[in-house]
């Protein structure tokens, strides 16, 4: 079989793709999907409808049907199936406001110079990990909840609803959805909440608007040297691992062991990549975001992170698939 000739396409592509972010990012800022979804499909009525030029609204629009975000025929654009349901504001899987986070300046920057991140095997100057940047997590906890959503309601359906009371400890807690999820199903749970002193406070006011603010408590500071405390029957550790080292989380998921009452469960849900690390594809690439941003985390295979939990003194490790999610929910008995 003849090999096709080599080609500089895939190249050039790779070093121009900071055009698609940022073509993105103007699409959702402008309501382009938004504005097709209500009748506006010809160039003439987007560019009225998002109040832009008729010339840019093209450009734009064209750049997007070319990298899969719109469709277009006999000069009438259309959402695709994906952007039809997280890009349309009145869909309510709509998620543009993640762009505030992973679009966010601090992120952007932080493979501005990953050669020296690659030599170094992560970031040494500002990472995002440090408390210097709690800005960034200020913004991750106001902007991600479309994202974790999901995840928080897979985690409360498999611990199950019940009636006992329960003390239960949220870690890194940001926008609070795990906590509140667990809580809504366990009406006599008390949840503690833990994050950076700037970032906790998104988590009280989601209980507060949740109506559950009463069994709401807030543990501020960092999860490595703040005082946990003890007696918990559940221990969630959600999106919080892959910032860190192996040998770190191991040693942090042995605090969270010496918080909980014996017989606990401990609750971790993370990416997880698989063994060759090569699949699935974007929790592939989420390794290379936390070279960038993190002095040294990554993104583990389902194996690495049950030895993270063993060595911490789990028992019998439990491993949920999420359904159409790079992530994974473990469970640990103290």
């Amino acid at each position: 079989m003849e090999l096709p000739p080599p080609s500089p396409a895939l190249i050039m592509s790779g070093l121009m793709a900071h055009q698609v972010t940022y073509a993105l990012i103007a699409s959702i800022e402008l309501g382009i999907y938004t504005a097709i979804e209500s009748g506006a499909t010809t160039v003439a009525e987007l560019a009225a409808a998002c109040g832009a030029s008729e010339k840019g609204t093209r450009v734009l629009c064209d750049y997007l049907c070319v990298h899969g975000y719109l469709s277009k025929a006999e000069g009438r654009y259309a959402n695709t199936a994906d952007t039809a349901v997280f890009l349309v504001k009145s869909s309510p899987a709509y998620m543009g406001s993640i762009v505030e986070f992973l679009a966010s300046p601090e992120l952007m920057a932080s493979h501005a110079d990953i050669t020296t991140k690659v030599r170094d095997g992560g970031c040494r100057n500002r990472p995002l990990t440090d408390h210097a940047e709690e800005q960034v997590w200020e913004r991750f906890a106001s902007s991600m909840r479309p994202v974790v959503g999901h995840s928080a309601q897979a985690v409360a359906e498999l611990l199950g609803e019940g009636e006992q009371p329960w003390k239960v400890l949220d870690v890194s807690s940001s926008h609070g959805l795990f906590g509140i999820s667990v809580a809504a199903r366990h009406k006599n749970a008390q949840i503690y909440a833990n994050d950076w002193p700037e970032v906790v406070v998104y988590s009280k006011a989601s209980a507060d608007r949740a109506g559950m603010g009463d069994r709401y408590h807030t543990i501020p500071g960092s999860a490595f040297e703040v005082d946990f405390g003890t007696e918990f029957d559940v221990v969630l550790v959600p999106n919080f691992l892959h910032h860190f080292s192996a040998e770190a989380n191991t040693d942090f998921l042995a605090k969270c062991r010496s918080a909980l009452k014996p017989g606990g469960r401990v609750v971790v849900v993370e990416f997880v990549v698989e063994e060759d690390r090569l699949s699935p594809g974007w929790a592939n690439t989420f390794a290379m975001q936390m070279l960038g941003a993190t002095p040294e985390g990554d993104c583990y295979t389902q194996s690495e992170l049950t030895a993270m939990l063993t060595g911490a003194g789990f028992q019998d490790i439990e491993v949920h698939a999420e359904h159409q999610s790079p992530s994974r929910i473990f469970v640990g008995i103290s």
